[in-house]
């Protein structure tokens, strides 16, 4: 260490460097590359339901539907589909999976004491990384779920708020991240065209 380097030590010590840092840039490039074509791959399938879904007409079988497709989308576990009542403030549980019981179809929840609540309110979705940890949550995490990461994003139909679409629990156990959230947003709008649409068919 106290050795003073020579100008040829130097040269061959820049020149690896370089070496070093392309191959770590071609690197993040290949990751890069892999994470956008995963990417498309999904936005293709969200596409490709999108234009297939808008024909269901039974409204129980199209929400199971939608919801379902959005935990593929987010290689998810559990999720739920609460459509707001807006005569008694609740909401009611149309379509979930992976619950185990503990939800059951039509369950009503109240608006002031839920979580689905708070993204009504204030009109934008939660990432949640640790529900306990989380200051806008701070709740105990429950048995039923194995992870403590989850995305609770709104429903709107008409510039109206409709509902709530919750997922939790990614398969590989991560935690949501941003790229999880742009892509079920992308989706949402799928699902307030599917269910006014269907809405709409039973009225007329």
């Amino acid at each position: 260490f106290d050795r003073k380097l020579s100008t040829e030590d130097l040269k061959m010590m820049n020149a690896f460097r370089d070496y070093v840092q392309l191959n770590l840039n071609n690197h993040a490039l290949h990751l890069s590359i892999d994470r956008n074509r995963k990417t498309d791959e999904r936005l293709n399938t969200v596409l490709d339901f999108s234009r297939s879904i808008i024909h269901v007409q039974d409204f129980e079988t199209l929400l199971k539907a939608l919801l379902n497709k959005s935990l593929q989308i987010l290689n998810a576990e559990k999720g739920s589909l609460m459509l707001l009542d807006s005569e008694t403030s609740e909401f009611v549980v149309e379509a979930h999976i992976g619950t185990n019981g503990t939800v059951t179809d039509k369950m009503r929840v109240r608006k002031d004491e839920s979580i689905a609540g708070q993204v009504i309110d204030s009109g934008t979705p939660l990432l949640v990384n640790d529900i306990e940890m989380d200051p806008r949550i701070m709740q105990k995490n429950r048995p039923r779920f194995k992870t403590k990461s989850f995305i609770s994003t709104l429903i709107r139909i008409e510039d109206r708020p409709a509902g709530v679409l919750n997922v939790s629990d990614k398969a590989s156990g991560e935690v949501f991240n941003e790229e999880d959230l742009e892509l079920i947003q992308s989706f949402i709008n799928t699902i307030a065209v599917a269910i006014d649409h269907n809405l709409l068919h039973k009225q007329a």
